[in-house]
């Protein structure tokens, strides 16, 4: 009964936005142009594989530089754990768009790489691998020290612990913040336009 109230409640909020949109639309000066949405319908839907597709492969290769840099933070060498915590330091305090700038007119320019997609999608990656590292730390230190201490107790190697005992359980805990991840990869590809993957213009006007 709760769940069918809150459902009835977000249905009903999200009406009244959709509601409050459309008089919103209406109060636009001049008369909507759909026919230049309908000419470009291709263009909309080139855009839309272009961005999953390279959305979904920079998510893969994050969670890679995720999982190899969360190693790096908790490992006991410091010198090992100044690698990884000075890449998330680094990534995360410094704007998406300026990372793509440096990234292709800088880094990938000097090695020789002209792809725009390729770049677009290491650039990202890179830039969500940051986040993914910290998800994969928080995931793997809310592992209890007891777990680990069972899975040596049973005659584990410490990989062995690693790889059957703790990573499965730390999957279950990030997979949310994980999702949220992959929301933000596809909002954020949006700036790869100004290394010209996609853009398309279109007026909606008269």
């Amino acid at each position: 009964m709760q769940q069918m109230s809150r459902t009835l409640a977000h249905t009903i909020v999200a009406f009244a936005f959709m509601v409050l949109l459309t008089l919103a639309c209406l109060q636009v000066p001049g008369e909507w142009n759909w026919s230049g949405v309908w000419e470009y319908r291709q263009k909309f839907l080139q855009g839309w594989l272009v961005t999953l597709g390279l959305s979904l492969a920079a998510l893969v290769l994050s969670v890679l530089i995720g999982l190899v840099v969360a190693l790096l933070l908790a490992a006991r060498n410091p010198l090992v754990e100044a690698v990884g915590r000075i890449y998330v330091e680094l990534i995360r305090g410094t704007p998406l768009l300026v990372q793509l700038l440096l990234g292709f007119y800088v880094i990938a320019n000097a090695v020789g790489l002209e792809n725009r997609f390729v770049v677009g999608t290491l650039v990202l990656a890179a830039f969500s691998g940051a986040y993914m590292a910290e998800i994969f730390r928080g995931g793997l230190d809310a592992i209890p020290k007891t777990q680990r201490d069972s899975a040596r107790a049973i005659g584990l190697t410490r990989w062995q612990s690693f790889r059957l005992v703790i990573l499965p359980q730390a999957i279950r805990l990030v997979l949310p913040a994980v999702a949220g991840q992959l929301v933000s990869l596809i909002k954020d590809s949006s700036l790869l336009s100004v290394i010209a993957i996609k853009i398309c213009s279109i007026v909606l006007f008269n």
